[in-house]
């Protein structure tokens, strides 16, 4: 019997990107901002099957991972902007204590809606939360930190010994890969940090990384020093 050798094609795109266009598509379709401040367009029930079936779609626990996070750092995102507009807007006198009602009730269904995704992280990804997670405070240090070093990496200049491309794809691939952190410390300190370390490993050695560090990488460094204090030992490159 002949042998039938197959050989599929390496994949030429980004699997997590894909991920997070289809759970964005459903943001868009499903779960808008507008969906909660005027729940009857769609029920909670049909929003929670949107999303329990758009994962549902994805095979793998790392696809399903990245699909839910997506959709939770919006319900995250949507709150926080909700809040601060409810802010800018009091209710009037004459009906203050019905609007803020509603308003109660409209932030219930964030918190609803969020607490559904943390399940089905929890039952289909293979994840437990428990008190390893970041704080408020943690999260926004991080944030900032994270905002700084994308704006940093746009300034990049490395000289006319690195070819123009390879910078131009190092801070493409580099940018990806801050985004992604910036959208998963909902996974806790351990996780973060390892998901940390390891996109300090992915560059081991990367001549542009290694200008970057020296040029304006103290933020990267301080997270990495954070979680790893003998970070600069054990990666020699990392020394600014």
């Amino acid at each position: 019997m002949e042998t039938i050798n197959l050989e599929i094609p390496a994949a030429d795109f980004s699997f997590p990107e894909v991920v997070k266009r289809q759970a964005n598509k459903l943001i868009e379709d499903k779960l808008s901002s507008n969906n909660f401040i005027s729940p009857y367009l769609s029920s909670i029930s049909d929003r929670k099957d949107a999303i329990k079936y758009g994962m549902w779609e994805l095979s793998s626990q790392e696809n399903k991972l990245v699909f839910l996070i997506e959709i939770l750092n919006h319900f995250i995102s949507a709150k926080d902007k909700y809040i601060e507009d409810v802010k800018k807007n009091p209710p009037q006198n004459y009906n203050s204590d019905y609007v803020q009602l509603k308003r109660q009730e409209v932030l219930g269904t964030f918190d609803d809606m969020k607490f559904y995704v943390y399940q089905l992280i929890s039952d289909n990804c293979n994840y437990k939360f428990d008190k390893n997670a970041f704080t408020a405070d943690d999260s926004v240090t991080i944030h900032q930190k994270l905002d700084i070093i994308l704006s940093k990496l746009d300034r990049l200049e490395c000289g006319e010994e690195i070819i123009f491309n390879e910078v131009e794809a190092f801070k493409e691939s580099f940018k990806a890969d801050i985004k992604s952190l910036e959208s998963t410390t909902i996974l806790g300190k351990d996780k973060w940090y390892k998901l940390l370390g390891g996109t300090a490993l992915k560059y081991a050695g990367n001549k542009i990384f290694e200008i970057f560090l020296k040029q304006s990488g103290s933020e990267f460094l301080e997270l990495m020093n954070h979680h790893f204090p003998n970070i600069k030992t054990i990666v020699k490159f990392l020394n600014p």
